[in-house]
């Protein structure tokens, strides 16, 4: 399942999420070095899948943990509206594969961001996005 790459591939081939990330949009790490702001960094949380008797396919989702970073609260802000509006509600081809749907929706009140040490005083917005199959 190459959901990760094709969620990657397909925030970088928008004109607005590029144009404010270029090609930093990182699964997993930062890299250890200084790293410009703004960038996103995504992590798979969960991965659902529905196993069924008989020759009926097999469904599943993939929930990612999104944050956009940057020094500036404003233009984290601004790139988690463009990240938003390229998914949020997509059918279709994105990346090498065709999916279902995306949906987009806030972390949860008590989520605690995972991508940087606390004391670097960056700003973050976060989203959970949901990738069907």
């Amino acid at each position: 399942m190459a959901v990760d790459a094709d969620l990657r591939t397909y925030l970088l081939a928008d004109a607005t999420v590029a144009g404010l990330v270029g090609t930093r949009c990182f699964q997993n790490s930062v890299p250890s070095e200084k790293t410009a702001l703004p960038y996103i960094w995504f992590r798979r949380s969960t991965t659902i899948e529905l196993d069924t008797i008989g020759p009926i396919s097999v469904d599943w989702a993939v929930e990612f943990a999104l944050e956009c970073v940057s020094d500036d609260l404003a233009e984290a802000i601004t790139l988690r509206d463009a990240v938003v509006a390229r998914l949020r509600g997509h059918q279709g081809t994105m990346g090498d594969a065709t999916y279902n749907w995306v949906h987009c929706r806030d972390q949860w009140d008590d989520y605690v961001p995972r991508n940087f040490e606390a004391d670097e005083r960056l700003q973050i917005t976060s989203v959970a996005v949901e990738v069907t199959l």
